[in-house]
């Protein structure tokens, strides 16, 4: 019942912004008259006036209470074209959605990064409304510079394959979008303050870590709050709870876009053949499209989808895979600016470890981090506690 009430209520407010989108301003293409390291063009794709963002506010009032006592600006909505690089390092163009509240101040930015999409079409710049999407014009009319980067394989690099889950070109890309938004900020004058929020759910989540990490490794540019949530960060560990399960995991197939990720930027080339069994081998390498994962019939018990000796092998430390993985672990480190976890404390799909290892392993290096955990939800019901905990918290330190 939660999940048909959240989507009739994004339905009605979807219906109401494509009014509002019939009478925005005509597209305009930016062509680049300087130089710019990241920036490549930016259109300006949408026009929401204070009264529009109101009117669309008001049945959102029960879902999100935190926006009861926003009062709002007109916000403009851009998509972003910007140079980043590939899993190889190869030059590559990415895309992003950008928002803009109309008002000579300097507003805060966020980067919140979107969970995991199967459908290319719904790439944040395609304007695609959705829970993330919605909630973010709403933030950003409150006063906040909203980014939402589309990743590559989305958007601009959508003939490019999605690297899922795969933290060096989630952080790198989400960073690039950043820097190229900073560049187009200066073409149109747009002011910012110095304060930087990052947030995101699920892959989200994971992306988000993984550009915190990014930024203190490659940036002088401080976090004034990271608040990830749900994300798997502890892959190593996530993996071998997996493995040693003998029961239905409703997530499975999702998991094994990972694999198929890993195995193809890490060079593994290795066939299913070598990692599952039959019939499900055959299956899973006639699957072209990412959603196919997830009508794939394959088996749900890792017990009976994968190979006793592969499982033997990860759980040892010895398979081709454990070290591709192993350089997705990006929960162990020192961040330097806070960090906020948040998980649902029944999450079926990324385990709680994953949070729970992040925040024991950053408090022991002397982070300042907390863990905020939601009793009884799992993946998809802990997505709205977690909104509405976020934007209090950036609030609080606007």
């Amino acid at each position: 019942m939660k999940t048909y009430v959240h989507r009739h209520l994004i339905f009605r407010c979807f219906s109401l912004l494509l009014l509002v989108a019939c009478s925005r301003e005509s597209i305009e293409i930016t062509d680049q008259t300087i130089s710019n390291e990241w920036l490549v063009s930016y259109e300006l794709t949408g026009s929401f006036t204070a009264s529009q963002l109101q009117q669309t506010a008001a049945p959102f009032s029960t879902m999100y209470p935190v926006i009861a006592g926003f009062s709002y600006r007109d916000v403009k909505a851009y998509k972003l074209v910007y140079t980043t690089t590939d899993v190889v390092g190869t030059p590559i163009s990415a895309s992003g959605l950008v928002l803009i509240p109309q008002q000579d101040t300097p507003f805060p930015i966020v980067s919140f990064q979107h969970g995991t999409e199967t459908d290319k079409e719904k790439a944040p710049s395609n304007a695609v409304l959705n829970q993330d999407t919605l909630l973010g014009l709403l933030v950003s009319g409150s006063g906040y510079v909203m980014l939402f980067p589309d990743y590559l394989g989305y958007g601009a690099s959508k003939a490019y394959p999605h690297p899922y889950e795969h933290a060096a070109t989630l952080g790198k890309t989400c960073y690039d979008m950043l820097m190229g938004a900073k560049e187009m900020f200066q073409e149109l004058e747009v002011q910012t303050s110095e304060k930087l929020f990052l947030a995101g759910y699920s892959e989200g989540g994971y992306a988000t870590m993984a550009m915190h990490k990014y930024l203190d490794a490659h940036s002088n540019i401080p976090v004034t709050m990271s608040a990830p949530g749900a994300g798997a960060y502890h892959k190593t560990a996530f993996a071998q709870a997996i493995l040693e399960k003998d029961e239905t995991l409703e997530f499975l197939p999702n998991y094994m876009w990972v694999l198929e990720t890993y195995n193809w930027v890490y060079g593994v080339d290795r066939p299913w053949s070598a990692t599952v069994n039959e019939p499900y081998a055959t299956t899973l390498e006639n699957i072209i499209d990412p959603g196919d994962y997830l009508t794939s019939g394959i088996s749900k018990n890792p017990s009976v989808l994968f190979q006793a000796s592969f499982r033997d092998a990860f759980l040892a430390g010895t398979d081709a895979l454990c070290a591709p993985v192993a350089d997705n672990d990006i929960h162990d480190w020192l961040p330097k600016g806070p960090i906020t976890l948040y998980h649902g404390e029944e999450d079926d799909y990324v385990f709680p470890l994953n949070s729970q290892s992040a925040y024991e392993a950053m408090k022991a290096r002397g982070a300042s981090v907390s863990l905020v955990t939601f009793p009884g939800e799992n993946h998809a019901t802990a997505i709205l506690p977690y909104l509405n905990a976020v934007v209090p918290l950036f609030e609080s330190l606007k």
